[in-house]
């Protein structure tokens, strides 16, 4: 038994020294691969249509919201559509869209027809001098930040289109409001042969792809190119 003693302690301060490595200095552990996203498809995509052959446009919504019919007492604007986001009940609700049009059989430029129905009751607004021209589907729009949508402010979109001016008001409150209509607007499009490689319009005429002609300014040139009108930049002297 003695010559079994020395034996016996080397054995168990062998494993008290491996038992004290593992507890000193764990294992590190590979850590496992994160998970790739699954990517969702656009929501727009599963958005309700709204499209309205008469007037020629169509549109895509989210589920959240709803249209209405909007009724204006006007020999020359017709009301179309207005959506609004059901969750907001106040009026007039940010989060809300109102579309009409005004009849322009003579293809008048924006001025001009403002001016020719100046002595209306109300008046007409649609020429907005500090208005930016910005790309809107297959036609240029005239788009202003603050315009007066009695009894807010709102945001506008001129498109004049054949013979008609539509206008496209706005009412936003918060960042996911814009965000929201911003998207909404971005399906926006005529059924009436606008779509790209069919050509555009510019101040309601019609051009044929790739035709070229000059800008509103007099000093600038525009071209139809891909059913959207691009113009130079060229400062006016």
């Amino acid at each position: 038994m003695s010559g079994f003693a020395p034996i016996l302690l080397i054995i168990i301060l062998g494993v008290v020294g491996i038992l004290g490595y593992l507890i000193l200095n764990p294992r590190i552990s590979t850590p496992s691969p994160l998970p790739t996203p699954t990517q969702t498809p656009d929501s727009a995509a599963y958005w309700k249509t709204y499209s309205n052959a008469e007037v020629g446009i169509s549109l895509k919504y989210p589920e959240s919201w709803i249209t209405e019919s909007y009724e204006i007492a006007s020999a020359d604007l017709h009301g179309v559509i207005v959506l609004k986001n059901r969750l907001k009940s106040y009026e007039p609700a940010p989060g809300a869209i109102g579309i009409s049009y005004w009849d322009n059989s003579s293809n008048f430029t924006l001025e001009k027809f403002e001016k020719n129905h100046a002595r209306e009751a109300g008046g007409i607004i649609v020429y907005y001098p500090e208005a930016k021209t910005v790309a809107l589907t297959s036609t240029t729009a005239y788009y202003t930040e603050k315009a007066d949508c009695h009894p807010v402010l709102c945001s506008k979109y001129i498109l004049p289109i054949k013979n008609k001016i539509f206008d496209i008001s706005v009412f936003t409150e918060t960042p996911d409001d814009k965000s929201t209509i911003d998207q909404i607007l971005s399906t926006f499009k005529f059924l009436d042969g606008t779509s790209k490689g069919k050509g555009c319009y510019y101040n309601g005429v019609e051009y044929k792809e790739g035709e070229r002609f000059s800008a509103e300014d007099g000093c600038n040139t525009c071209f139809c190119n891909n059913g959207e009108v691009a113009c130079t930049l060229i400062a006016c002297q």
